[in-house]
């Protein structure tokens, strides 16, 4: 027996609000120098620096203002972009 392709009910990711959303970010995100990040934010180092089970993560060498998390949110919460 020959598996039935189901067509597509969703559309592409590329189409969907929150993709979208994420290019916009990027837009802005990709121009940001961190020492202007850092000038910004002086507590950026302290702030965006885990510790836990002797691992140290230090995010705050990393383009990302704290609104990334705001923009990824709609897309983790939709069902839709990750399946």
């Amino acid at each position: 027996m020959a598996a039935q392709v189901q067509p597509l009910t969703k559309p592409p990711r590329t189409r969907q609000t929150a993709w979208s959303a994420l290019v916009s970010h990027y837009k802005t995100v990709s121009k940001l120098h961190l020492q202007q990040l850092f000038a910004d934010d002086p507590k950026r180092g302290e702030r965006l620096a885990l510790k836990a089970v002797g691992l140290y993560l230090d995010y705050s060498k990393n383009r990302c203002p704290c609104r990334l998390r705001s923009t990824l949110s709609p897309m983790k919460r939709s069902d839709s972009f990750f399946n």
